[in-house]
């Protein structure tokens, strides 16, 4: 996986890594009970509609000192994965959308590592359209053009990754 990743990156693109890891394994099988039920457990975890959309939602920076112990062998596991690319860590969002929506299209000033969760969610970037399903890992160089869409509802993790000089 790192291989593919560090080609993407010295091509400034992007690059899916089909069943990149098994959710179950790492405690991430989220659905909408299981989210709803986080959200309602860790009430300083707060979400907002995306781009005043009833349907869309963003659950900002979820990664605190009682939700890290959800999310720490992931992000360990990525790390270390990563190490030679010496990325500094941002913050870990989740996105999700109730029914099939579609993203604003948008550049991000940082790298980004997609992980689907549940149901799929696909990205057109760099006019292609990519189909990322629950345990694939979308990587996305920063600065390139983006957005998502899906026909039903789904649920993504989103880790941003900051060059060591940013």
């Amino acid at each position: 996986m790192i291989n593919k990743i560090k080609k993407a990156y010295k091509a400034h693109n992007y690059v899916l890594i089909k069943n990149a890891i098994e959710l179950n394994h790492f405690g991430l099988n989220f659905d909408f009970n299981s989210l709803y039920e986080f959200l309602n457990t860790y009430p300083n975890v707060h979400y907002e509609l995306k781009n005043n959309n009833i349907f869309m939602f963003q659950v900002h920076n979820i990664i605190n000192k009682d939700t890290s112990f959800i999310f720490n062998s992931y992000i360990m596991y990525l790390l270390n994965i990563l190490h030679p690319l010496k990325f500094k860590l941002g913050k870990l969002d989740f996105f999700f959308s109730s029914k099939g929506q579609r993203g604003g299209s948008h550049l991000d000033e940082e790298h980004v590592i997609i992980l689907g969760v549940y149901k799929n969610t696909y990205y057109h970037i760099k006019g292609k359209d990519v189909k990322v399903c629950p345990g694939d890992i979308l990587y996305i160089h920063k600065n390139i053009l983006h957005h998502a869409f899906s026909s039903t509802e789904r649920i993504i993790l989103s880790l941003s990754l900051w060059d060591n000089n940013d």
